[in-house]
């Protein structure tokens, strides 16, 4: 399996490609949906604000209104693949590390979230378990070092002398969207702060799983 890693922001992350076929992806996905079409908008356990355009389960997990989603054989994946995944933020070899699945998001034309971010958390995995990469708009890191906020006005051509295309020079963009393709697993410290932008008319669901990953001393 590849894993691609860089840094963003001069923050690591990594990236890792799912296969689809070894978790149960056809009932996970009916069963978002059937719940997404109970209630488009199901924001009880904020992850953004209270009035976010979004479908998700986080702080509602028990409720007896919606399917539960059988995430067995997806945990089972994860935890296969994690160990490869986490290998490039070179951690400490006496360290190990427990993760949950914390949530799912669901939304369509107009869905969205707020800046947020997993801070109580040492490490964020986001699996793109449906993403049309034509319609969907991406995830976008927000780069929260104090400069950001003057450095444009001090030198207000800086992007087009570094470029915004390349993510070595992402330090002086104010957000960042990755290529994204379905099955993608996005890993990153659980202090970067990201959002999800308005999505545009489109008639598949966008939808994510999202790991939360715990350090810990052996």
């Amino acid at each position: 399996m590849e894993v691609n890693s860089e840094r963003l922001f001069g923050i690591p992350f990594s990236i890792c490609d799912i296969d689809p076929t070894s978790y149960n992806k056809k009932e996970i996905v009916a069963d978002i949906k059937s719940n997404y079409l109970k209630n488009p908008i199901r924001n009880m356990g904020n992850i953004g604000r209270s009035n976010d355009n979004v479908h998700h389960s986080y702080g509602d997990w028990d409720n007896l209104k919606y399917e539960k989603v059988d995430f067995n054989k997806l945990f089972q994946t994860y935890k296969d693949i994690l160990p490869q995944c986490l290998s490039p933020f070179n951690l400490n070899k006496s360290s190990s590390w427990t993760f949950y699945i914390t949530n799912y998001c669901c939304m369509t034309e107009g869905g969205y979230i707020s800046k947020h971010n997993h801070g109580s958390e040492d490490f964020v995995g986001i699996h793109y378990i449906q993403f049309d990469p034509e319609y969907h708009v991406q995830t976008e890191y927000v780069n929260e070092h104090p400069f950001i906020n003057y450095q444009q006005q001090l030198r207000p051509d800086i992007s087009s002398i570094v470029g915004n295309q390349n993510i070595y020079n992402s330090i002086y963009s104010n957000v960042w969207k990755f290529p994204i393709k379905e099955d993608e697993f996005h890993i990153a410290p659980g202090f970067l702060s990201h959002q999800v932008p308005i999505q545009p008319p489109c008639d598949k669901l966008r939808m994510t799983v999202v790991v939360n990953i715990k350090l810990k001393c052996q």
